[in-house]
């Protein structure tokens, strides 16, 4: 898959970051329709939007406490 390369090669090498994002929500888009929309026995099978790149070179731990904390802040916020 090509959005995959894509992916691997922008976290690898740190091209473009806007990039990069933009394709996770691609890949996050068509996870969804594969999941919702599709009969079990027509999915894709979900090692396909499994990327080693993103596990093993993003501090996803850390980006998630980012984003928690983000979030209590937009909330006390309204």
């Amino acid at each position: 898959m090509r959005l995959q390369s894509l992916i691997t090669l922008n976290i690898i090498t740190y091209i473009n970051m806007d990039l990069l994002k933009a394709c996770i929500r691609i890949l996050d888009i068509l996870y969804w329709v594969n999941v919702a929309f599709k009969p079990k026995s027509e999915r894709i099978e979900g090692k396909e939007f499994y990327n080693d790149a993103v596990n093993n070179n993003l501090d996803l731990k850390r980006q998630i406490i980012d984003w928690v904390q983000n979030t209590k802040v937009q909330v006390r916020n309204g």
